[in-house]
């Protein structure tokens, strides 16, 4: 097979890496969900892309794993914070990459009830079933005790509220679906003018400016920002809610807005830039730096006992260099893109959510096996706890979560053919009796 052009679009294998391209659709593949007829624009996928979002969720696992075995590191913690501002910052290129021409093309109104929909469907089965199993095995949460955070936990904006705990042990990490959502509600008023902006770089370079300037506010205002967050949150029940400055350098939509429109004007630069080309010196040394960096502040910046770093950490002090490397393993055929691209990878993107949305659940089911227990035994215990929470993620992606995202994706067509059917039948109905 050999390169083809679409539109200006180089497009094929480069030194085996597959690279496909949809002809006139724009889809969800990146997120595993159903394509989305959106745009006549050819837009090719990027399998790294889902390959990555299951390193995120992987990285976090074993992170939580180890913690969950009373060994504790900066670094595991470390690692932890990098897979978020990962999933955060790839977040925000996926949706704006297979949604943004929508909103650019068709309007607010006809493209936010698509993109709504799809993302309900992609998020909230799984998330309500989880939900109904965790909060009855705790009949002492506070879900069940006051209507406010167990309406936030219905409505998926516990963590605009700093009640993420609300949610029971059994799905701790839906604090960040949470957010996202309130991400996704933000998308929507700027989705067309970041697909119409025509240079990202500047935009990219001033959002990292914002963020930066942003950060050093909230570290230098530490003290009052603590006493006022922790005067307007719903719970002062340490299992509920989060330690107040906590809560906003890590689990807030406010701040991880930076990361996600981070992610989201990389892909603008992307659809701005769509020819694939082999690794150059250049690009390489570059994508190097940025994993370079990301392991450093990994491994050694996390150890660093000062305010400003420990603010950053939870956060935007991985955003540039994930942004830097989302764009290249789109745009060049590297040693990373390749990886990412591989069937092992691609399954671990796949079932990425029911992985990280259930690994509490594995946790649990093999705390006997971790109680006490630490040292030699930890890599395999965290070994057996990776395949546990594999084999699950997969059955739950294959019996429930994809077959209840394609359910709900399909319900307003086939409403829609009932209505047709139902408005055919009372046409000739009347016209009968006119007869």
């Amino acid at each position: 097979m050999t390169k083809r052009e679409y539109y200006g679009i180089t497009c094929g294998p480069v030194s085996g890496y597959k690279f496909i391209v949809v002809w006139g659709t724009m889809t969800d593949a990146l997120a595993a969900d159903e394509p989305a007829k959106i745009s006549k624009a050819v837009r090719p996928q990027f399998p790294a892309l889902t390959g990555l979002r299951g390193l995120a969720a992987y990285s976090i696992l074993v992170a939580h794993a180890i913690n969950f075995q009373t060994i504790y590191s900066p670094s595991l913690t470390a690692l932890a914070y990098f897979s978020m501002s990962l999933f955060f910052t790839l977040s925000g290129f996926v949706i704006h990459y297979n949604y943004g021409s929508d909103f650019a093309a068709n309007g607010i109104g006809s493209a936010s009830k698509r993109f709504l929909i799809a993302r309900f469907a992609r998020l909230y089965p799984l998330y309500f079933v989880g939900l109904i199993v965790s909060v009855s095995v705790d009949p002492q949460l506070p879900f069940f005790h006051n209507a406010l955070i167990a309406l936030s936990c219905l409505t998926l904006t516990q963590t605009w509220f700093n009640v993420p705990g609300a949610t029971g042990d059994l799905i701790g990490g839906s604090w960040s679906i949470s957010t996202e959502f309130f991400l996704y509600l933000l998308f929507i008023p700027f989705a067309a003018a970041i697909r119409r902006i025509t240079s990202p770089i500047p935009w990219l370079l001033g959002l990292c400016a914002m963020a930066i300037v942003v950060l050093l506010a909230v570290s230098v205002l530490r003290g009052p920002i603590a006493t006022y967050l922790a005067f307007i949150q719903f719970s002062d029940n340490p299992r509920v809610s989060a330690p107040p400055f906590f809560w906003l350098t890590y689990f807030s939509p406010p701040i991880r807005g930076f990361e996600f429109f981070g992610g989201a004007l990389a892909a603008q630069f992307c659809m701005t830039k769509a020819e694939f080309r082999g690794m150059d010196r250049a690009a390489s040394l570059l994508l190097s730096a940025c994993v370079g960096w990301c392991v450093l502040v990994i491994v050694v910046l996390c150890r660093i006992d000062n305010s400003i770093v420990q603010t950053f950490l939870p956060n935007f002090i991985f955003a540039p260099a994930i942004i830097v490397i989302l764009i290249l393993v789109c745009r060049h055929d590297s040693y990373l893109t390749r990886l990412m691209s591989s069937p092992t990878m691609q399954m671990a993107g796949d079932i990425s959510y029911s992985v990280y949305l259930l690994q509490n659940l594995v946790f649990l089911a093999v705390a006997a096996s971790f109680a006490g227990r630490a040292g030699v035994a930890a890599i395999p215990r965290t070994i057996l706890v990776i395949l546990i929470a594999t084999a699950l993620g997969y059955g739950v992606w294959h019996l429930f979560e994809a077959p209840a995202r394609s359910w709900i994706r399909s319900l307003p067509k086939r409403i829609g053919r009932k209505v047709e059917r139902s408005s055919a039948k009372a046409t000739a109905l009347g016209d009968a009796l006119d007869q």
